[in-house]
């Protein structure tokens, strides 16, 4: 896998906070960054966590899920299996591993995959006054991120195990005064 691509960033000129889409050539994610990692301006710090949730996963083979890392590259790092050098596998470790690699890909198929013919348009809507930030994926509505959740709201999250699944109230009341 390649590093990871920014696909859409931008910063709102009020809460100094950016977002960013990124593609790490198998997941793509939606991130919203606290102001101290935005901007090196004066002032107080939001020493928060940055805030993201996932869009959307490319499709990729059975086969190539068990061999290879069951995650982005992004992901890699957290995700190898080595032993103290001298130290060989034994049964346990074998089955450990495995165990662990299926409850990943478990946990990876909990991620909407789509294809696209072509790049898919993306464009952002900040509610006021710039800590909540939603997707547009093609026109629709697909992810957002609320200011007091603390966390992300996705279509391409398909259960919780991962992240939030879409909350169309929540949504309305965030971006349309609903």
């Amino acid at each position: 896998m390649t590093d990871s691509t920014t696909l859409l960033h931008e910063e709102n000129p009020i809460s100094l906070r950016s977002a960013f889409v990124s593609d790490d050539g198998y997941f793509v994610t939606f991130q919203l960054l606290p102001r101290w990692l935005s901007t090196d301006v004066p002032g107080p710090r939001d020493y928060g966590k940055s805030d993201s949730t996932y869009l959307y996963r490319r499709r990729r083979p059975l086969l190539s899920r068990m061999m290879l890392s069951p995650l982005g590259s992004t992901q890699q790092q957290l995700f190898r299996w080595s032993l103290p050098s001298g130290r060989r596998r034994g049964f346990w470790d074998w089955i450990g591993h495995l165990g662990y690699r299926r409850i990943c890909i478990s946990l990876e198929d909990d991620v909407r995959v789509i294809e696209f013919i072509h790049p898919p348009q993306l464009r952002l809507l900040w509610a006021e006054p710039g800590h909540s930030v939603a997707l547009f994926l093609d026109g629709e509505p697909w992810a957002f991120i609320h200011k007091e959740k603390n966390h992300g709201y996705s279509k391409g999250v398909l259960k919780p195990t991962v992240g939030n699944t879409w909350d169309q109230e929540l949504y309305e009341r965030t971006f349309n005064g609903g």
